[in-house]
């Protein structure tokens, strides 16, 4: 397997390309050889290369004498939430995510749920490459049990949840694995329909993420049904996109600002985590509200970090991650569904008056290409650039704060590429922004 498929915290590649059935034997083997304990929870996402993913990487970790608890056809939630109430030695999710469907992968749970970083990818990368593998003799391969989690993964969540106010709700699944999410809505008491509910390898023809282009079918049924809400999940359904009763989408940052204003007024730890690239107004909002903002690099195994140290009552990536520490320490679609139900439920005007009420501006986003060899040197240009122009947070790439705009740009972790992002009162005055800062990273690009 080639080492351009170990991301930062998970595997992902072209299945029969990228990435082959002998492969999952030897990540299963891998992650079974280093894991301290017996027992691990596997489960599987809806690809059609998966069950047989799953099945591959069960035999490598029974190779090392390691029992597994299999849950099947799951969500990440629901690997994560096994591996957190299970009491096994971790969890392997067969996945990969919004990815398109020939695509497979791996993510890997801690006992407590939260992600596997990097170091422990290059430690399992190393040991696929050189070994050693742990190896039972033949009276002492371990076993494989089939566990359902399902119920307790939904009562888990609607025991927590509020509902003060039946809601009418439309809920995309993208033929994927975050079924559960509906399941949970009704049995809060909600009136909800579900869009592509059926799991399909192939994802109905779209590829399973929640993009403006995805959405268009939920756009129209939430303003059909005249819905107090919409949501979507992704692929493997640890994200959640939200759509307002207008059909509009709904920006991660905004959902972040609304919730923790919910949170804060139910008493919980006034400290939310959120990622560098959400919007700088985030950061002005919670503490008006009598809160702080802890920054975060992009990333799940960061984010997760934090929330564990810091004890934030929630959490946010602009991708739509969204982290509730009462629950557990991991990301969770259907959970995310579920506590913003509770937040509108008790909203005294239409959900798009609330979000017009933020304060946000508007975006604008774009990229630079530079060679992979460069990416890095080229950052370093920018970050040294960008510090003298004024208030700047450097822990991912570098934001830049102006009195009348944001702009950050970082460098793509799996592309040749540095993405800005920008957000000023007006379009034009961000696409004016965006369009003066991809000159001059362009500049300094063309000096290295």
């Amino acid at each position: 397997m080639e080492k351009h498929v170990f991301r930062a915290y998970d595997i992902r590649g072209i299945y029969g390309k990228e990435i082959f059935a002998q492969d999952a034997v030897k990540v299963g083997a891998g992650l079974g050889s280093f894991v301290d304990g017996d027992t691990l929870v596997v489960g599987h996402d809806a690809r059609l290369s998966s069950p047989l993913m799953a099945k591959a990487a069960i035999s490598g970790i029974n190779s090392c004498g390691k029992d597994v608890k299999f849950i099947g056809l799951a969500s990440t939630p629901e690997v994560f939430f096994a591996t957190y109430t299970l009491g096994v030695a971790g969890g392997l999710g067969v996945g990969a995510s919004h990815n398109p469907p020939q695509y497979c992968g791996f993510k890997f749970a801690k006992p407590d749920g939260t992600e596997y970083a990097d170091d422990v990818l290059k430690r399992l990368y190393s040991v696929m490459e050189k070994g050693p593998y742990l190896s039972a003799g033949w009276d002492r391969v371990g076993k494989v049990e089939e566990v359902g989690v399902r119920e307790a993964y939904v009562q888990n969540i609607v025991s927590k949840v509020l509902s003060k106010k039946k809601l009418k709700l439309v809920v995309d699944v993208m033929n994927g694995c975050g079924g559960a999410g509906g399941e949970v809505l009704r049995k809060l008491g909600h009136d909800v329909e579900v869009l592509n509910g059926t799991p399909d390898g192939n994802f109905g023809g779209k590829t399973p993420e929640p993009t403006e282009g995805n959405l268009k079918e939920l756009s129209r049924e939430v303003v059909a049904r005249k819905a107090d809400f919409g949501c979507a999940f992704d692929g493997d359904g640890d994200r959640c996109v939200f759509l307002d009763e207008k059909g509009k989408i709904i920006r991660a940052d905004a959902v972040i600002m609304l919730m923790a204003q919910h949170e804060f007024a139910r008493g919980k730890n006034p400290v939310v985590v959120a990622t560098v690239n959400c919007s700088q107004r985030l950061e002005n909002f919670v503490r008006k509200k009598g809160g702080r903002v802890i920054w975060s690099k992009v990333g799940r195994v960061f984010i997760d970090k934090l929330v564990a140290e810091t004890g934030a009552c929630l959490a946010g990536e602009e991708s739509s991650h969204f982290w509730f520490s009462e629950f557990y320490p991991f990301s969770d679609g259907p959970l995310a569904a579920a506590k913003f139900s509770e937040m509108v439920g008790e909203l005294g005007a239409p959900l798009s008056l609330e979000v017009s009420t933020l304060g946000l501006g508007v975006e604008a986003k774009g990229k630079v290409a530079v060679t992979e060899s460069a990416k890095w040197k080229v950052m370093e240009a920018v970050v040294r650039e960008l510090k003298k122009e004024g208030e700047s947070v450097d822990i991912d790439g570098i934001k830049l704060v102006k009195d009348d705009y944001w702009v950050i740009v970082r460098a793509s972790n799996t592309e040749p590429i540095l993405k800005i992002n920008v957000e000023a009162e007006t379009g034009e005055r961000a696409e004016l922004v965006l369009a003066k800062y991809r000159k001059k990273i362009e500049e300094l690009a063309g000096k290295l």
